[in-house]
């Protein structure tokens, strides 16, 4: 916890003398000319989505659906960013029937105010909740709030570095041992953050985007997470693209899931010596790391 609040206090302060010595470099030139560019440029709307399904067959049989949705609204003061997301897969053996191999979704809102006609400094908040089966949590609602700085302000180029506070409630499959030794299905935390956000064009058919967050539970030093997107889109046509995204997340505890035997199938044994008592499912720790690769269509409506 102290390791913690160290790491948490020396980014915090780091941020806080980047956004003063920025604001300290902006004149009353620098603002009349942003706020010139804004009053052209801004709102800006922005609505995609992506499908893709793909399926085998032969001995054994997978069927794996992914797609997504955002919709984006930058205004001269805030911005609005609205995303969700679904993963669902099935295989199945010979004989056998479909057994889930792929089971996730996602939605979150996120608003951004900025304080400065640059789009520099700002304060934003984020809401969110998440499932994913086979990392052992059937629900996570997630309330985020804090302070960013936009290096590149509104220019096309965009770098954004964000410090706050993230309240986590996770609904777990499996009971989870608490801090006070009782086991729960619900384990609130209270979190430290800090996020990385990158959007790069390359050439003018190219983007590459990164977003990179570190949450870490403020009471428990071997709680942490760090969640990467990493992605590259190609313009197609005018309202076609082809992206290719990697999903990587590090959990440093993870839930309990039902341990597997190689068929797919949820191994059981004998807790009591009992033989007229039904056999109980074997549990093991999720993965420590999880990912996803999607490569799929992106259509922009507009």
């Amino acid at each position: 916890m102290k390791t913690t609040s160290i790491i948490a206090a020396a980014l915090f302060l780091t941020l806080i003398a980047a956004v003063a010595y920025a604001q300290t470099g902006e004149t009353a030139d620098l603002d009349a000319i942003g706020e010139a560019e804004n009053a052209e440029k801004f709102p800006i709307w922005s609505s995609s989505g992506s499908i893709g399904y793909s399926a085998t067959g032969k001995r054994i049989n997978t069927n794996t659906l992914t797609g997504d949705y955002n919709l984006t609204r930058l205004g001269t003061w805030t911005n609005n960013i609205l995303t969700g997301g679904i993963t669902y897969g099935d295989v199945m053996y010979p004989g056998g029937s479909p057994i889930k191999n792929a089971n996730s979704y996602f939605g979150k809102y996120k608003f951004e105010g900025y304080l400065t006609r640059s789009k520099k400094p700002y304060l934003w908040s984020l809401l969110g909740a998440q499932s994913d089966e086979f990392q052992g949590y059937w629900g996570r609602y997630i309330a985020e709030a804090g302070l960013g700085y936009s290096w590149f302000g509104i220019k096309p180029t965009v770098l954004k570095t964000e410090l706050g506070y993230a309240f986590v409630d996770t609904n777990w499959i499996n009971k989870v041992e608490l801090e006070n030794g009782e086991l729960h299905y619900w384990e609130p935390t209270h979190n430290g953050l800090a996020r990385i956000i990158a959007s790069i064009p390359i050439k003018s058919y190219i983007l590459f985007a990164e977003e990179t967050v570190y949450r870490h539970n403020t009471e428990d030093e071997d709680d942490y997470t760090v969640e990467s997107e990493t992605s590259l889109s190609f313009k197609l046509t005018g309202n076609l693209s082809f992206k290719t995204l990697y999903d990587l997340t590090y959990t440093n505890q993870p839930g309990l899931v039902e341990e597997l035997d190689p068929y797919g199938n949820v191994v059981t044994y004998d807790d009591d010596d009992n033989i007229l008592t039904p056999e109980v499912d074997g549990l093991v720790p999720a993965e420590y790391v999880a990912y996803t690769w999607t490569n799929a269509l992106v259509i922009s409506f507009f």
